[in-house]
């Protein structure tokens, strides 16, 4: 079951998760690009959780560099089909919705989910 769980935490939490489960997902938060660099540097995670405050282009792209998925949050005001859109462009690979109905039949009507 562990290859189907991805774990958010902060570095030191994830990094002894990693000591107890090798193998197992986790996924940091972006933050500034020096923290998210900290983060791939220690913990080679697969996928980054961004949020309004830092998905911006220069963290977005460290992440697309080294391969990581970009799970973002958009939760209240950003929770928009054209925030969804924004991010789908920027290379997000999952979305976090208080509309996940809403998001899914969006995601459907662009040929992005069956």
């Amino acid at each position: 079951m562990v290859d189907q769980v991805v774990v958010y935490g902060d570095h030191e939490q994830l990094h002894e998760l990693q000591k107890l489960a090798p193998g197992i997902r986790v996924m940091p938060e972006a933050g500034t690009g020096s923290y998210l660099r900290t983060g791939q540097l220690l913990l080679k995670p697969t996928v980054v959780a961004f949020d309004q405050n830092d998905f911006k282009a220069d963290t977005i792209a460290q992440a697309l560099k080294e391969k990581e998925d970009i799970f973002v949050d958009r939760l209240g005001d950003q929770d928009t089909p054209q925030l969804w859109q924004n991010a789908i462009d920027r290379g997000v690979r999952g979305i976090q919705t208080n509309h996940p109905a809403e998001l899914v039949e969006f995601l459907r009507e662009k040929r992005l989910h069956p």
